[in-house]
């Protein structure tokens, strides 16, 4: 194990007594590269399963969520397809037949997105057929793709990165399930897209675009809005142009009834914005760095995030890309009341010291347990697909 820093010790002697890393659990680890999570009932039996693109090993892959009795064990997956640098999949019903397809985003040489589909049994690879997306091909090195909801023009929202990225709004013609037919409408360059959302951030009842985007002359975290009359797409800054944004998550993280977003930052730990009105114009923001020895050299080093309020308070989770044998995620957790743009927030480190490079985080009752455990993937050191199991009634935060 590497050197523990001096600050990330001190993180580790904070801990309570007796305290200890959550209990990791392997969803899948049969590919290679692990890069992401995105849960979905792909085979409509109620429970949530796990869409993850593994991009060494060139394949798309669905890990189908077990009865809660088997949750700690593997869980059964199944190859869904095989293309060159999957850096994102998500499932979504793109053709509206009932039926959820996995869009798959390729960037390096390979530079396309594509359609996932299933004749048959989800859980069978041989059901599976792997369909370019449109004129995709060689458009841009495709990173993320949002679905967009079906009342406000659906299709899905994708973006990428390096030269000549956008974000592209992607929308099927006559025949949504002639993939062939599908086009995309650019609504914003980008440098390096990382997280796309369906956020109301102007408190309008319509979902918004959020967006983060961490190089360029762009860069940072905003929001578009949809003007229906005009068919355009207004921009909003919120923040983080001075930094190198990472992937974002929204919520009311002060109780106050509005969205507020947290933004991991590579060189800067994790970035919180509160949106002070109701035209999502004005956000006052406050950077709580990681301890020196958590995933990096330095205080940066910040890659995907969670966060919650429950009765218990407040928690934000921060994956690290770097860690190497020193903390690879951290969480900040604020007492119930507490101010979270002025506290102090408790530092420990659920995930403990083990893998290397994470990814987006979810928060899940994956053990049906009534609390929120962790689940993401990590790809450097091929612990694959897994959770971490909130120890229970001695962690004070997350029921």
């Amino acid at each position: 194990m590497l050197a523990v820093a001096p600050l990330f010790a001190a993180v580790l002697a904070a801990l309570p007594a007796g305290a200890a890393p959550w209990p990791r659990h392997v969803i899948d680890a049969a590919s290679r590269g692990a890069d992401g999570v995105r849960v979905a009932d792909v085979d409509g039996d109620g429970r949530r399963d796990v869409v993850t693109g593994w991009e060494e090993g060139g394949t798309v892959r669905v890990a189908f969520g077990p009865p809660d009795e088997r949750v700690r064990d593997p869980w059964s997956s199944v190859t869904v397809g095989r293309v060159g640098s999957p850096e994102d999949a998500v499932a979504v019903d793109l053709d509206g037949d009932g039926r959820l397809e996995v869009l798959s985003c390729s960037e390096g040489r390979t530079r396309r997105l594509s359609v996932h589909s299933c004749s048959g049994d989800p859980r069978i690879e041989a059901s599976w057929t792997t369909t370019p997306l449109g004129d995709s091909t060689g458009r841009q090195q495709y990173m993320f793709a949002l679905p967009w909801p079906k009342e406000h023009g659906g299709g899905a929202i994708v973006a990428g990165k390096g030269q000549g990225a956008a974000v592209e709004w992607w929308r099927p013609g006559a025949d949504p399930a002639d993939w062939a037919a599908w086009r995309a409408t650019e609504l914003r360059p980008v440098g390096w897209a990382m997280s796309l959302r369906a956020e109301d951030l102007d408190g309008d009842g319509d979902p918004d675009l959020l967006l983060s985007d961490r190089r360029g002359p762009r860069r940072g975290a905003v929001w578009l809005e949809f003007d229906p009359a005009s068919a355009r797409w207004e921009e909003h800054a919120i923040g983080g142009e001075r930094a190198e944004p990472m992937f974002l998550t929204a919520g009311d993280l002060d109780g106050d009834g509005d969205r507020d977003v947290a933004v991991a930052a590579k060189d800067a730990g994790l970035i919180l914005f509160e949106r002070r009105d109701e035209t999502g114009d004005r956000w006052r923001s406050r950077t709580l760095p990681l301890p020196t020895g958590s995933g990096a050299t330095g205080a940066g080093s910040g890659k995907g995030v969670a966060a919650a309020r429950t009765a218990a308070g407040t928690e934000l989770f921060v994956s690290c890309e770097h860690a190497g044998g020193t903390c690879s995620i951290v969480r900040f957790r604020f007492e119930p009341g507490a101010a979270v743009w002025t506290a102090a927030p408790r530092l420990d480190c659920p995930g403990g010291v083990v893998g290397t490079k994470f990814d987006r985080l979810e928060l899940l009752d994956l053990d049906a347990d009534g609390d929120l455990d962790l689940l993401t993937c990590e790809e450097r050191e091929n612990l694959g697909v897994l959770w971490y199991e909130r120890p229970g009634p001695a962690d004070e935060a997350g029921r």
